[in-house]
């Protein structure tokens, strides 16, 4: 069952750190200050985190996730067994 989550878990990282340098290539432009964070702002404007809301969605939030999915996949991961049948 690991073994087909495991490739998922990976492919998944992979295409949140993808999006991720997307928005860092596209951040320098226009396209982005006038049309992508206007919207994201205005979407995530809450009274708990206020204009903050997007910024930590923009540049943490797929960090973090990727942080979590790291730590699955490493749980899932087959660890050693350092029980030898030769015991002293």
């Amino acid at each position: 069952m690991s073994n087909m989550i495991q490739p998922a878990i990976r492919l998944i990282a992979m295409v949140i750190f993808l999006g991720y340098m997307m928005i860092w290539v596209m951040m320098p432009t226009n396209t982005f200050w006038l049309h992508w964070l206007p919207r994201i702002h205005s979407a995530t404007d809450s009274t708990f985190l206020g204009q903050q809301g997007g910024n930590i969605l923009v540049y943490t939030a797929p960090i973090l996730l990727i942080a979590a999915l790291a730590c699955i996949y490493l749980h899932l991961e087959n660890k050693p067994s350092y029980h030898s049948s030769n015991q002293r």
